[in-house]
C-alpha cells in the first residue's frame, strides 16, 4: 500500500495464538491507561489470515480495545492500543461538532455515521476510529477519523496515505488527531489535527496505479502557553495552490453526503476557533473528574 513500508520487521512480535496476543495488548492497555506510556502501536508477524479472522469477527474478536489492520501477502497485523477514555472522547467531541452541523443543515439522512468496521484496501484490511458514508454507498467510507498519541504522529500520516492512496479507495478525506496523551495539562501543543485529502491524479503513464497522492489540506495546532490556549494553523488551496493562514479547519459537504451543497443552508462542515479550544477544555475537564489531571 501507499504510504507504509512493511520491510522492517525489527519491531515486530511473534504471534504466537490468542491468549498471547491478548496478554501482549491487555499489558499495553494496562501500561497506556496507567500513563507509564504513550505508544499505541503493536506489529505482529507472521499472523495466518484464518487467525485475523478470529481476531476481527465480532461473535470471536478477544478484546474490544484495539484497532487493526492486517495485510494479507506478509501476513503483518498492525494493532492500535485505545488508551482509555481520552480516545473515546476525542470520538465523541469531534462526531458530535460535524453530525450537530450535518443536522442542522438537514442532511443527516444522506450518511451513515460508522463505528469502526473493517474494510478492504487492496492487501490491507483496515478499521478507522470512526467514519462517514453516504446513506446509499453500500457503507464504503469517504471520510474517516484516525487519533493517535503523540508517539503516532508519523504512523497517523502513514494512515491517511493508507487510505487515501490505495487503489480504489472510497475514502476521499481522513482527519487524523494526535493528542499528548501523557502531559495533556502542560504539554505546549496539547493537540494538533490534520485534514488530508486526495489531490491532483498524476497522469504519467509510469505512474503506478495512476495514483491520485494524499495532500494535507489543512492542519491547526492548539498551544497551551502558560494557561492560555491558542490556535494557529494553515489551509492549502487544491484548485489554487497556495497555502494560507487559518486557525479553522474546513471539510468539504462531499465527504460525507457524496455530493456538494446545493441546496439553502448547506455547506461545508467548519469546525471554528472557538470549539477546537472547546475540545480541549472539554478533554480537560473529562481527565479532571476522572482523576488524572497532570
Amino acid at each position: 500500500m501507499p504510504g507504509r513500508s512493511i520491510e522492517d520487521n525489527s519491531d515486530t512480535i511473534k504471534y504466537r495464538g490468542v491468549d498471547d496476543f491478548l496478554d501482549v495488548a491487555r499489558r499495553q492497555y494496562d501500561a497506556l491507561q496507567q500513563l507509564k506510556t504513550n505508544q499505541q502501536i503493536l506489529k505482529f508477524r507472521s499472523v495466518a489470515e484464518k487467525e485475523f479472522d478470529i481476531l476481527s469477527a465480532d461473535d470471536t474478536r478477544p478484546c474490544k480495545f484495539v484497532k487493526l489492520q492486517y495485510h494479507r501477502p506478509t501476513e503483518l497485523l498492525l494493532v492500535k492500543v485505545i488508551p482509555s477514555w481520552d480516545h473515546e472522547n476525542l470520538i465523541f467531541l469531534v462526531r458530535k461538532l460535524i453530525d450537530r452541523q450535518l443536522i442542522a443543515m438537514d442532511v443527516d439522512l444522506e450518511c451513515l455515521t460508522l463505528g469502526s468496521p473493517g474494510n478492504e484496501l487492496g492487501d490491507w484490511v483496515k478499521e478507522p476510529d470512526v467514519c462517514w458514508a453516504p446513506a446509499f454507498s453500500s457503507n464504503k467510507p469517504t471520510c474517516v477519523i484516525e487519533i493517535g498519541t503523540s508517539e503516532s504522529t508519523s504512523h497517523l500520516s502513514v494512515d491517511a496515505h493508507d487510505w487515501l492512496e490505495a487503489l480504489q479507495s472510497p475514502v476521499q478525506a481522513v482527519i487524523t488527531i494526535s493528542f499528548k496523551y501523557l502531559y495533556a495539562e502542560t504539554d505546549e501543543n496539547p493537540l494538533s489535527i490534520s485534514v488530508w485529502e486526495k489531490g491532483r491524479r498524476l497522469s504519467s503513464v509510469d505512474t503506478q496505479n495512476n495514483l491520485s497522492p494524499a495532500v494535507r489540506t489543512a492542519h491547526v495546532d492548539i498551544w497551551n502557553v502558560a494557561g492560555s490556549l491558542s490556535v494557529s494553523g494553515f489551509y492549502y488551496d487544491l484548485d489554487m495552490q497556495i497555502t494560507v493562514c487559518n486557525d479553522e479547519i474546513y471539510l468539504p459537504l462531499e465527504v460525507f453526503i457524496g455530493r456538494p451543497p446545493s441546496r439553502p443552508g448547506e455547506h461545508d462542515v467548519v469546525i471554528t476557533q472557538d470549539k477546537l479550544l472547546w475540545i480541549v477544555h472539554q478533554l480537560w475537564e473529562y481527565r479532571r473528574h476522572r482523576g488524572i489531571f497532570q
